[in-house]
């Protein structure tokens, strides 16, 4: 209960899931006029407390605003940095504060477009220096940054003519995202806003050229809130990621507009080149990573009843059928990997490479770069940095079955 004069915050921790989630005051009778809708949306801006202070002057680069008196103050509720608390078009500075929710350690790139000078910092520290009068032109800086809330603050002047400033920042979890209305000048990223996406228990099937999987990729997107693309020139997992599939705009008229990366976010990327190979030992090295292996033919895939896909490819006299299945649980869902090999004659030292990378033995399984557990019932070994399985052959016949869950 809040006395009057008085005041009291209420935080919610947003689901992982996108939509509206209504709340109440549960106090009896107040529930018709205390309520509202909690929005949460993957494009929702990661920056909050944005204020502002608005400047006059007359400048060719950025001044020491801190020994100026603002012309106004105020707070932009959208948290995206603009400029239309302006009174003027002409000589004037901004001072934007505010803080940014950063969901993982690691290193983070923040780009500025501004015409004239501008300037980023997280917690005062200069990361873009985009300084001057010139016309529209974007400056990038990075810096490592601990998961958490960090301080931004962006500065900016207008000399004459042309004025402009436009944010954005990407970094681990986060796909290139702009901090700015609009667009920056010259052109963002291509079309977006074509979500395709599984439905009704249904997985969504995405054929088309995919970033980090080439251009035989096939994508695929579970109700269960997981999703792979499959890269048919060397029959391999290319990459599996949580949440949103695939945006579709920049295909709709073609495929030559370039490769389409995922619409979600923890993606993990698995190990580029052939998934099998003959190896003199278990240490040798990998064969070099080829666009498009000669030892492996793709003969298609089966769908069941789901629309999930059955893949099916041979190398040399070994035929596979490779069949993941998505596995629900908790915000999102994991995926389980079934591999069954069958051969007239069993080839001899046959492996299989799940991941590499920065691999450490953990309970259950195996961790791969700190976000990704592998589990297997099969033999499996750390051998120069990679995680490889044996293939045993009995009576003609191999099983590989894996497990991928999120580490964090």
């Amino acid at each position: 209960m809040v006395q009057p004069k008085k005041e009291s915050v209420i935080w919610f921790r947003a689901p992982k899931k996108e939509g509206n989630y209504p709340y109440i005051c549960t106090f009896p009778g107040h529930f018709e006029l205390m309520n509202g809708m909690m929005a949460v949306s993957k494009r929702a801006n990661p920056v909050t407390n944005l204020t502002y202070k608005f400047y006059h002057g007359k400048w060719d680069k950025l001044p020491d605003f801190s020994k100026m008196e603002p012309k106004k103050t105020g707070t932009l509720a959208s948290g995206l940095f603009e400029l239309s608390p302006k009174d003027r078009d002409n000589e004037f500075g901004f001072v934007f504060t505010g803080d940014i929710e950063c969901p993982k350690d690691g290193i983070y790139t923040f780009t500025v477009t501004s015409d004239d000078g501008s300037s980023l910092y997280i917690d005062n520290t200069r990361v873009v220096n985009n300084d001057g009068v010139h016309p529209a032109k974007a400056t990038k800086g990075q810096v490592r940054l601990k998961a958490g809330k960090r301080k931004i603050e962006v500065r900016y002047f207008e000399g004459g003519g042309e004025q402009s400033l436009f944010v954005e920042w990407a970094g681990p979890g986060v796909k290139k995202q702009p901090l700015s209305p609009g667009a920056a000048s010259g052109g963002g990223s291509g079309p977006s806003g074509m979500l395709i996406a599984a439905a009704d228990g249904e997985a969504a099937i995405y054929r088309n050229f995919i970033s980090d999987a080439g251009p035989r990729a096939i994508g695929v997107g579970y109700s269960e809130g997981v999703n792979l693309t499959f890269d048919a020139n060397n029959m391999r997992f290319a990459q599996i990621w949580q949440g949103d599939f695939m945006d579709g705009a920049r295909h709709w008229n073609g495929r030559g507009q370039g490769f389409q990366p995922p619409a979600g976010d923890a993606v993990i990327k698995l190990p580029a080149g052939a998934a099998f190979a003959s190896l003199e030992s278990a240490g040798a090295a990998w064969p070099k990573a080829e666009t498009r292996s000669s030892e492996f033919r793709f003969r298609g895939y089966q769908l069941n009843k789901k629309q999930q896909p059955r893949f099916h490819y041979e190398m040399g006299e070994v035929s596979i059928v490779d069949t993941p299945v998505p596995v629900a649980g908790g915000e999102y869902g994991h995926l389980t990997r079934s591999l069954q090999l069958s051969a007239k004659t069993a080839p001899a030292n046959l492996y299989f490479r799940a991941a590499s990378g920065n691999i450490t033995v953990a309970p259950g399984g195996f961790i791969v770069n700190g976000d990704l557990m592998i589990s297997t019932k099969s033999k499996a070994t750390i051998e120069a940095n990679e995680l490889r399985l044996p293939v045993e052959f009995k009576n003609g016949s191999a099983k590989i079955e894996l497990t991928y869950k999120w580490a964090q």
